[in-house]
């Protein structure tokens, strides 16, 4: 399976998420198809790395779609009532690509490995989409790179700590906020990503159709194609 197939796999995916959160809202079986998406940016990213030669124009590129992003995602997240003050997945991402560099450059381990938790912790704290989970699950995939197995098992422990850290939530003050009652479905519900691995797997090395601008544009214009149908063709 080339690199072009698995991202259209994601985008398919996330989309289907998507849609059923502005059209089929009191349907699961939406979320669940859309649980796949994340992992596979999520590896795109370390797979990037391995490949790119300008690690910098990289990260640029990733931040200046994620300011792109932001507008129709904070409106995204005003239409379907989700609290609008979190970051859109380009932030991180960016922020899974700042850990990698950490953990590959920083030749003092225990440094780097401080670095990659100040990421977590500053994602959670903004909070960016996936937080802390999804920055830590960019250096998961770098590490365990052409490792289908080591890759699931990594995934698995790192679901288990982020369904732990949201059964802790409801024991705080935020049980009673909306974000805090919807993180533990969202939690319980990503263990459906764990599949994710097995189309990671099929990868056979080849870049497939060469798209790549295809990927980063399709984020933001999708959302406002979403938005545009749900609140002026309906």
């Amino acid at each position: 399976m080339s690199l072009f197939v698995l991202k259209l796999i994601a985008l398919v995916t996330m989309t289907i998420d998507h849609v059923g959160r502005f059209f089929f809202a009191d349907q699961i079986e939406p979320i669940l198809v859309g649980r796949l998406a994340f992992p596979i940016f999520a590896w795109g990213i370390a797979n990037g790395y391995h490949h790119t030669k300008h690690v910098r124009t990289y990260m640029t590129r990733l931040m200046i779609f994620a300011i792109i992003s932001q507008i129709p995602f904070t409106l995204t997240y005003l239409a379907l009532l989700y609290p609008p003050t979190v970051l859109n997945i380009f932030f991180t991402l960016f922020l899974g690509l700042c850990a990698i560099i950490l953990y590959e450059r920083v030749p003092q381990r225990w440094l780097a490995w401080l670095g990659v938790i100040a990421l977590a912790i500053l994602a959670t704290a903004i909070p960016t989409d996936y937080g802390g989970y999804g920055v830590l699950l960019v250096l998961v995939f770098h590490m365990t790179y052409g490792k289908p197995w080591r890759m699931l098992g990594f995934q698995s422990l790192l679901w288990a700590v982020l369904f732990i850290f949201g059964q802790l939530v409801l024991l705080t003050p935020l049980r009673d906020v909306a974000i805090a009652n919807y993180i533990p479905q969202t939690i319980t519900l990503q263990i459906v990503a764990l599949f994710s691995v097995g189309l990671i797997s099929l990868y056979n090395g080849a870049q497939g159709i060469k798209m790549k601008w295809l990927f980063y544009w399709y984020y933001p214009l999708h959302l406002f194609v979403l938005l545009f149908i749900a609140f002026v063709l309906l």
